[in-house]
């Protein structure tokens, strides 16, 4: 069995038996009043999707080790912040140096150990909501309007970010192409894809709370922003 529950206060959790179906879930308005069930297998706090950055890179290596001690040079140029400021994690490594990697500030994931140890909370796995929401069977991307601001995304199984109605527009044109399969939760931003030229997007009305994603996709984390090859030890000590 795994609990979930969202940073996010008010925070909304749900407990998934080993299928990953959900068997439990609600929401308190403070995280110090969360109780984890004792029969929780796992712990899996999901953090906002605009606090974690997803890159791609082509890194040349061996192993997943070494294209994770190459990551922060690799990305450096395209990143507004010293590396050293930063924490690196490997999502997925290809052997032919296709890399996606998770980037977060360290004060930021500081102050979400912080705010699990000030509520009494221990996790295993810390993940970004972008990759928790849900693969639609007929197509590629998700997109699920939060609020009247934020648009969260998920294309394929390793990418996630968050958007805003103008750069929606932006994303939109550095996509693949019109035949992009999307599923979207919102009319209007399927309205507007389509006024742009998407020819595959289907009206996908998927809740906006990770009870409701892990309802519609069954799933396992498949990151933990708490571990990287050379960060693990000192992040797990808190």
């Amino acid at each position: 069995m795994s609990f979930w529950f969202h940073l996010d206060e008010p925070s909304h959790w749900a407990l998934t038996d080993a299928q990953g179906r959900v068997t439990d879930a609600g929401v308190v308005p403070v995280l110090s009043e969360l109780r984890c069930p004792p029969r929780a297998g796992s712990v899996i706090g999901v953090v906002p999707g605009q606090d974690v950055l997803i890159q791609q890179a082509e890194i040349p290596g061996r192993s997943r080790k070494n294209a994770a001690a190459a990551a922060p040079f690799a990305l450096e140029e395209q990143l507004s912040q010293d590396v050293s400021r930063l924490h690196f994690t490997v999502i997925d490594w290809q052997r032919d140096g296709r890399t996606t990697i998770a980037v977060v500030g360290k004060e930021c994931l500081r102050r979400w150990l912080d705010r699990l140890d000030e509520a009494g909370l221990r996790v295993d796995v810390l993940i970004p909501e972008t990759l928790l929401l849900p693969r639609h069977p007929q197509t590629r991307t998700t997109i699920v309007r939060r609020d009247e601001q934020t648009l969260l995304v998920r294309q394929g199984d390793f990418l996630g970010k968050v958007l805003d109605d103008h750069s929606l527009a932006l994303w939109w044109r550095e996509l693949d192409g019109p035949d992009s399969a999307i599923g979207v939760n919102d009319k209007e931003v399927a309205g507007s894809l389509a006024q742009w030229g998407a020819r595959n997007v289907n009206h996908w009305p998927v809740g906006l709370y990770i009870e409701d994603w892990l309802r519609e996709d069954a799933q396992r984390p498949i990151l933990n922003l708490l571990r990287s090859e050379e960060h693990t030890s000192e992040l797990q000590s808190h």
